[in-house]
């Protein structure tokens, strides 16, 4: 099991559901949700900026793939409500990967891989 399985698994627990689901408030800024998680003491600036862009894609890889089902249940999704492009979003952040790019972390979790990884689950 790779670490972003076990994430995941940790992340859709029944109790977990009231930490981690989205709200109204995690709309305005693509960045809020994983702003808790994003301040580091050392490291490189450049390398740690990508690993949170790399999250910002997991996290609207995964909004676009439960987008109907979402829907469906009721759940806020981001995507599905129309506060956010993915599409764009996911174009803009891949831009911005190839320009910092780092093959030892695509290693970890490639960024061309993400949208299919939901559909595997």
């Amino acid at each position: 099991m790779s670490w972003l399985d076990t994430f995941i698994d940790v992340v859709a627990r029944e109790s977990a559901i009231d930490i981690y689901a989205h709200n109204f408030r995690d709309s305005s800024d693509l960045q809020r949700r994983l702003e808790s998680i994003s301040h580091f003491s050392g490291g490189n600036p450049r390398i740690i900026e990508r690993g949170m862009q790399l999250l910002t894609l997991a996290m609207l890889s995964d909004h676009l793939y439960d987008a109907e089902s979402d829907k469906a249940l009721n759940k806020l999704n981001p995507v599905a409500a129309g506060h956010w492009d993915a599409d764009e979003m996911m174009d803009r952040i891949r831009r911005e990967l190839e320009v910092n790019a780092c093959p030892e972390m695509d290693e970890i979790l490639n960024p061309n891989l993400l949208p299919n990884y939901w559909e595997h689950k």
